[in-house]
């Protein structure tokens, strides 16, 4: 990792949501200090996907903020937390999330269709007041142009990194893991809504495709 952020840069004939960057090729890429949308090209339909890691000092409840003209979505390790999408103002949009302390891969989607445009991404937590997220929490990828393409990660590190799915969410006394049959060795680990880690469990068996936690904590 390097200090800032990774980022794609798009543009179109018209935007009124926050696409999907899985599916559309950026104009640009490269990296940048923060949250910076003044790399645009342009003042109007643009888009941004800005990817990389935010390191949080403590342990505990972090919440997120996007304000933003127009749309925005903010994901914490994968998971969409912050939704401030469509056309409008100036809107700030929040919400909260429990995490462990060290680095969580961040990504902010951005557009803006046409008039002013503005995105600040903002934070607070254990011993943060809500401030704008320092250049010096957040980390990218050296040389990489975000997490959209596949150019800075290694096949296998793709491959080493599984999608299990969890069933049902939330849950209070059991909970059901499908783990793809590939997974090979792996490492569960139970968080609770303040990131502490309740239960951890270590296994090896290859084409495992589900397994049953009964009251895990």
């Amino acid at each position: 990792t390097v200090s800032g952020l990774n980022y794609n840069y798009y543009e179109a004939s018209s935007y009124s949501v926050v696409p999907d960057f899985s599916t559309i090729t950026p104009v640009k890429t490269g990296n940048v200090n923060n949250f910076d949308i003044s790399v645009a090209n342009r003042t109007e339909q643009f888009a941004f996907n800005f990817t990389g890691y935010i390191n949080v000092p403590s342990d505990g409840q972090y919440t997120f903020y996007t304000s933003s003209d127009d749309g925005s979505l903010l994901y914490i390790n994968g998971i969409q937390l912050v939704a401030n999408d469509g056309l409008h103002a100036l809107t700030e949009q929040s919400n909260s999330i429990g995490l462990k302390a060290g680095l969580h891969a961040i990504s902010v989607g951005y557009f803006n269709a046409t008039g002013a445009e503005g995105l600040q991404v903002s934070y607070s937590g254990p011993g943060i007041t809500k401030q704008a997220i320092p250049s010096s929490a957040l980390y990218g990828l050296s040389g990489g142009n975000g997490f959209a393409t596949t150019s800075p990660i290694s096949q296998q590190s793709i491959s080493a990194s599984m999608v299990i799915k969890a069933y049902p969410n939330p849950f209070n006394s059991y909970i059901l893991v499908n783990i793809p049959g590939n997974a090979g060795n792996y490492k569960l680990r139970l968080l609770d809504a303040l990131g502490r880690v309740v239960w951890v469990k270590s296994l090896a068996k290859p084409g495992l495709t589900s397994l049953y936690l009964s009251n895990p904590c």
